[in-house]
């Protein structure tokens, strides 16, 4: 089908820790890998020729332990997914993950990748 997908999502959170008997120095504290913002929009355009979707995302910043004396910068990615049906049951599709290359810290112990390029064959039924 032809057409235009409009997605967008914003998310506020703020966990905390509000009572922990065996840890009471945590009380107060942001849960780990918690942002307070979270912002993602996606719009997807299906035709007969090439169907795209291009997905950005934003995180603000989150901490990296209980003590939230580690701090993971926020981050910004934008992602393309290109796709086409071949014949009735086949689809062939290029992903680019964070096309601007955007390397952070996803975890205290692990960097993002990056951009990231996958090519895919899928058999639909």
């Amino acid at each position: 089908m032809d057409g235009f997908d409009i997605i967008s999502n914003y998310t506020f959170n703020d966990a905390k820790i509000i009572n922990f008997k065996e840890r009471p120095e945590l009380e107060g504290k942001n849960l780990t890998y918690s942002p307070k913002h979270s912002v993602s929009s996606s719009i997807i355009w299906n035709n007969k020729v090439l169907n795209t979707s291009l997905k950005c995302l934003y995180k603000s910043k989150q901490y990296g332990d209980d003590a939230n004396e580690n701090i993971l910068d926020g981050y910004f990615t934008i992602d393309l997914m290109l796709s086409k049906p071949i014949k009735d049951h086949l689809i062939i599709s290029l992903d680019i993950e964070d096309m601007l290359n955007n390397r952070h810290m996803a975890t205290i112990n692990y960097i993002s990748p990056g951009r990231l390029i996958n090519g895919r064959i899928a058999f639909q039924f």
